[in-house]
């Protein structure tokens, strides 16, 4: 399972995108191939808070932090450390990995994140 997921607006707003920017959000679709429809289609459903539009979104917000791993020359690892805080990180390894969440800082939990598992943003 993926960190962005229930962590969309904290991961937006590392990447400053407003998740409320309607005009954005429907460029962002376009540009991420999640629609065949054209990027300007003002009569289409694009912004809407229904399970289709979060998987959109969460989708996205998963490129786009790939394409910042790509673009800095980051590893998985370097990217937890950078983008998510200790309380995110701790949350995601007792919730999600169901190991232990101590750790002193982000560089321990991004190391114990990777090794039990997490794939790619």
């Amino acid at each position: 399972s993926s960190l962005v997921e229930g962590n969309a607006t904290l991961v937006a707003s590392k990447l400053s995108i407003d998740l409320n920017d309607q005009k954005n959000m429907r460029k962002l679709i376009f540009k991420f191939n999640l629609n065949t429809d054209s990027e300007d289609d003002s009569d289409s459903d694009y912004y809407s808070d229904d399970e289709n539009f979060k998987a959109k979104k969460e989708f996205i917000l998963m490129g786009l932090l790939y394409n910042t791993m790509i673009m800095n020359d980051l590893s998985i690892e370097g990217l937890l450390e950078q983008y998510f805080d200790v309380s995110t990180l701790s949350k995601y390894c007792t919730d999600r990995l169901k190991v232990s969440g101590k750790g002193k800082n982000e560089a321990v939990l991004a190391a114990r994140i990777t090794k039990y598992g997490l794939n790619p943003p």
